[in-house]
């Protein structure tokens, strides 16, 4: 299976007409620089992007519509209140978030999109076979940031800390100057 160049973040947001609206899986990487802000967060594979970088494995998803799931992860979709309470940000975007040493609110989705651009890349496969492609992927690789299906030691971390963020953003938009706010 070949993927498609490591790119950073930014080049694909950029060009994000340019993904593909078929099925596959996709990989994140973070170069050296953007690793230092990942408290915790120690990947082990590294590969070379289109740019010369040396980037470090993160994460392997998949999807039914790899354009728009490139849009959810970059925050190009669904990033407002309504999605973050609802549960529908980008699993990814709270794992990222969760783990950043400067971003201590999930309402600081411009700061991790200015991080993604800074330091983030991505590849991906098209293949209808995604789910079984994403499984035996996942199995066979060291990934400090997915959830499911995952035996990395930094999972536990990841899910507290995940959950320590939502539960700030709540009690956060949940009360002003005292009182109950509608979300």
């Amino acid at each position: 299976m070949i993927f498609s160049k490591i790119t950073s973040a930014k080049v694909i947001r950029d060009n994000i007409a340019d993904a593909p609206k078929s099925g596959g899986v996709y990989k994140h990487f973070i170069n050296k620089e953007g690793l230092k802000y990942l408290s915790g967060v120690d990947p082990t594979e590294q590969e070379t992007a289109d740019d010369g970088s040396t980037v470090y494995l993160l994460y392997i998803g998949l999807a039914k519509d790899i354009q728009y799931r490139l849009k959810w992860h970059l925050g190009i979709v669904n990033v407002s209140h309504s999605c973050i309470v609802h549960g529908t940000l980008s699993t990814l975007r709270l794992s990222y978030m969760s783990n950043h040493e400067n971003i201590n609110c999930l309402s600081e989705q411009e700061k991790l999109n200015e991080f993604l651009n800074k330091y983030v890349y991505m590849s991906y496969y098209e293949t209808p076979d995604f789910k079984s492609i994403e499984s035996s992927l996942i199995s066979s690789h060291d990934l400090p940031l997915n959830i499911k299906d995952n035996k990395h030691s930094f999972v536990q971390t990841n899910k507290a800390r995940r959950k320590e963020m939502k539960a700030a953003y709540k009690q956060l938009t949940s009360t002003s100057n005292g009182t109950k706010t509608v979300g």
